[in-house]
């Protein structure tokens, strides 16, 4: 057992220092805090499996399961299930030809898949690996404030031969505060403040953290730029108010795709059926257009919630310029005391 750890600690060691700038950050370490006991029975449970090359369903399902225990349900982060996010790539029909963002990657399940399914379709044999390889690396990007979730996603894409080149840490959604604390991503992403400055994506596709008390403020919104949260607000083009982050992720979506380019999002089925959101179709209105849906099950997210989500598709249409006009939203209509005597 002690010969086994120590062989380990000296290949983790080794790999950190040769993978230091791609993978791990400042923060990191070369030691490994796990007993001798730990490592041994982590061995020997991976024993018998190959868990690097094309195949890695497996070692994608052991980070889900590793962060899974990680994460507070409070935060909204909710992994999406590999049951979910093949089918999800597959309606998105992702080609070689696309340039393709996950701004909420969490463990890189959706950019991945991607990739796997790429490999899959266009570029089978090992004799086209270069091209999956310069392919993954121009187009493939993925984006969280989870640093471990980052360090995960850019292991498997190595793992999988590679694409972790533009796989970055920060926050997608606060673009105010790129300059300052995620220059990187300014660098990467593009410029906000400039007129369609972020939009190089042909692809979209994320499950973003949702929930109605996980809500980014309206001084952010503002701050940012973004337009969904005036809608939100139903009084004036200069009104904004706090919004669930999982509709600021839809516009940051938008914002970020060409016109032609298409999202795939999972998102609350409440969104789109509730009078609280009545305000949501005009906001889509000339920006998004549905193309398709696919049903989630409840159970497809059982470990960890129980919201009824599906996985939308839309593709942008266009950019609409034009004020929002609070008098297009009909307005609830009130009982009189006495009606209907």
């Amino acid at each position: 057992m002690a010969i086994t750890a120590s062989k380990v600690r000296e290949s983790y060691k080794e790999y950190f220092h040769k993978q230091r700038t791609r993978i791990f950050n400042q923060a990191d370490r070369e030691e490994l805090f796990l007993s001798d006991d730990t490592i041994f029975s982590v061995v020997a449970e991976l024993s018998p499996f190959r868990i690097l090359g094309d195949d890695v369903d497996l070692l994608a399902k052991a980070f889900q399961i590793f962060r899974t225990s990680a994460l507070k349900s409070g935060e909204g982060q909710y992994l999406t299930p590999l049951r979910v996010v093949r089918p999800a790539v597959m309606a998105m029909e992702i080609t070689s030809g696309d340039k393709v963002i996950d701004p909420a990657c969490g463990s890189g399940a959706f950019v991945v898949e991607a990739l796997r399914q790429v490999a899959q379709r266009e570029f089978p044999g090992d004799d086209e690996a270069y091209h999956l390889v310069k392919w993954a690396n121009d187009n493939l990007y993925g984006v969280d404030k989870d640093d471990i979730g980052v360090k995960l996603t850019k292991a498997t894409m190595v793992a999988m031969r590679d694409g972790s080149t533009h796989v970055l840490l920060g926050d997608a959604i606060r673009t105010n505060l790129w300059p300052a604390k995620y220059p990187k991503l300014g660098q990467e992403l593009g410029t906000p403040t400039e007129k369609f400055g972020l939009e190089q994506f042909t692809v979209v596709i994320t499950n973003p953290p949702f929930g109605e008390s996980l809500k980014v403020k309206a001084a952010d919104c503002r701050a940012a730029g973004y337009t969904i949260s005036t809608y939100a607000a139903m009084k004036g083009p200069t009104d904004h108010t706090d919004l669930e982050i999982g509709l600021v992720y839809l516009e940051q979506c938008y914002r970020l795709l060409r016109v032609g380019g298409r999202v795939g999002i999972v998102l609350p089925e409440t969104y789109f059926f509730s009078y609280s959101y009545r305000w949501l179709p005009y906001w889509l209105n000339g920006r998004l257009a549905l193309r398709g849906m696919l049903n989630i099950p409840m159970e497809a997210f059982e470990e960890f919630c129980r919201a009824k989500t599906n996985f939308y598709i839309f593709e942008k249409v266009g950019h609409v310029e034009t004020e929002f006009d609070s008098t297009t939203i009909p307005k609830k209509k009130v009982a009189k005391k006495g009606a209907g005597k």
